[in-house]
């Protein structure tokens, strides 16, 4: 609404030049008319920035919040396949006959 607004504001200056073209004296005419329709614009362009960036805002948190979601889902999804599978993963690293201490602590962990 404030593009729209802001537009129309140049619109109507551009409609007020074209009009003081004619008449005797433009100068005073257009000059306080100028003035009014530049605090206008400016104030407009102000409020299209502050809403700009609140809706730039709004979007990043619910991007952020979109991301957490996915992660917890494909958390959640992981956590489900490991307690499904997890003394078969364990029965084949105890096949494997491996060494590493490191190693076995984690499978004895999962245990």
């Amino acid at each position: 609404a404030c593009t729209v607004a802001r537009q129309k504001s140049d619109l109507f200056h551009k409609y007020a030049l074209r009009n003081a073209a004619n008449l005797l004296k433009p100068e005073a005419y257009l000059k306080p008319l100028e003035q009014k329709i530049k605090n206008v614009s400016s104030i407009l362009k102000n409020k299209e920035e502050t809403v700009l960036n609140a809706w730039h805002y709004r979007k990043k948190i619910i991007d952020e919040y979109l991301q957490y979601i996915s992660f917890k889902r494909n958390t959640d999804k992981v956590f489900v396949w490991i307690d499904e599978h997890d003394e078969c993963f364990v029965s084949k690293l105890e096949e494997l006959d491996i060494n590493d201490e490191g190693y076995m602590d984690f499978v004895r962990a999962l245990k």
